[in-house]
């Protein structure tokens, strides 16, 4: 769970988060063609574009040592966030992002 009580990353991170608002299953809806990406779940909605070199090749960040989707990430700058979820709202553009292959697997 994320709250920190099965342990792993998530005990770790457990005395930084001092307002634990809950957990909210919801659809998860992911598109992309390689270079920009959409996510879609609740009130969450971002939009993201992998940024490439002169050459084609997205750039990267190698060789993270620690990091749940590394240990290689394409730079991927958000083009717009908006968030709304257990009363708490933001959004912004123009924010740090980051893009890897993933599977969510049960």
């Amino acid at each position: 769970m994320v709250s920190g009580e099965a342990g792993g990353v998530f005990a770790a991170l457990a005395p930084l988060i001092t307002d634990f608002r809950g957990i909210e299953r919801v659809p998860i809806e992911i598109t992309s063609d390689g270079t920009n990406h959409h996510v879609h779940a609740g009130g969450i909605d971002y939009e993201g574009q992998v940024t490439r070199a002169p050459s084609g090749d997205a750039v990267e960040i190698t060789n993270i040592v620690v990091h749940p989707a590394g240990p290689t990430l394409a730079v991927a700058p958000v083009g717009r966030a908006d968030n709304n979820a257990f009363g708490v709202s933001w959004s912004g553009s123009g924010l740090s992002g980051f893009s890897n292959r993933f599977a969510w697997v049960a």
